[in-house]
Formats: C-alpha cells, sequence, structure tokens
C-alpha cells in the first residue's frame, strides 16, 4: 500500500490554494462591483448634463442652474475617488492573483513529487513481484530436476 509521507503537506497547500482561489473570486467581485458604481456615477452625471443641455435657451433660475452644476461638479469629483479606488481594488486583485499562482505553483510541485514517488513504488513493487516470480519459476525447475 503506497503512503505518501508528505501527504499532510500537500493537503495543506491544496487548502491553502482553494483559500486563496476564494479570496481571488472575492475580489474579482469586488472589482466588479465598484466597476458598477463607477458606470452609475457615469450615468447619472450625463443624465445630469444632458438635462442642463435641454434647458439651454430657456429663462432658469439661478439657483436651479448652480444646484445642476454643483451637482455635476460632485459626481465628477465622485468618479475621480472612485477610479482611484477601482485602481487600488485592482491593484489588491494583481496581488490575489499572484499568490493564487504561486500556490497553485507549490502545490503542482507536490503532486509531481507524489507521482513519482508512486511511479516508483509500483516499479518497486513490480521488480519485487518479478523477483519472486524467478524464485518460483527457478524453484520448480529445481524440483523438476531433482
Amino acid at each position: 500500500m503506497f503512503v505518501f509521507k508528505l501527504q499532510s503537506v500537500l493537503d495543506y497547500r491544496k487548502a491553502s490554494e482553494e483559500n486563496k482561489l476564494f479570496l481571488f473570486s472575492e475580489k474579482t467581485r469586488e472589482l466588479a462591483a465598484e466597476k458598477e458604481t463607477l458606470d452609475r456615477l457615469r450615468a447619472e452625471r450625463f443624465r445630469l448634463a444632458e438635462q442642463l443641455r435641454q434647458t439651454t435657451g430657456r429663462v432658469l433660475d439661478a439657483d436651479m442652474l448652480s444646484l445642476q452644476v454643483l451637482s455635476i461638479k460632485q459626481l465628477l469629483d465622485l468618479e475621480k475617488k472612485q477610479r482611484e479606488h477601482i485602481r487600488r481594488v485592482a491593484q489588491e486583485l494583481e496581488n490575489r492573483k499572484e499568490e493564487l499562482l504561486e500556490a497553485m505553483k507549490q502545490r503542482k510541485t507536490m503532486e509531481t513529487l507524489r507521482d513519482r514517488k508512486l511511479s516508483e513504488f509500483r516499479e518497486n513493487l513490480a521488480s519485487l513481484d518479478r523477483r519472486q516470480a524467478d524464485e518460483t519459476s527457478i524453484a520448480r525447475f529445481i524440483r523438476r530436476e531433482l
């Protein structure tokens, strides 16, 4: 029966990889949500800008006009902050990706070692079986000859 002496290390590396995959997936979802928030901010800003353009030529209340312009400026500021936040989240995602790739590499290394040890075990077992078969054949031959 083959027993891989480093199975606990392999199990740990598999669990570590799964954890890093989960964290990577979470960060991917977070980035998508942040991009969606940015898209909503842009859409709102475009809506307000279009609303302001449609009022061109009409008599407007100065307070209403300044309120619309102020709203657009605030949305621009929010967009800028959101883009910066997206940049940070994207960097975190890249870091998580690198961690995941390293964990995958470590797991694969252990699996390769396990496979190599299993092959050696099977070769040794086959060699032992051949020796036993040879010894049995020799013993039968000797018994027949005597």
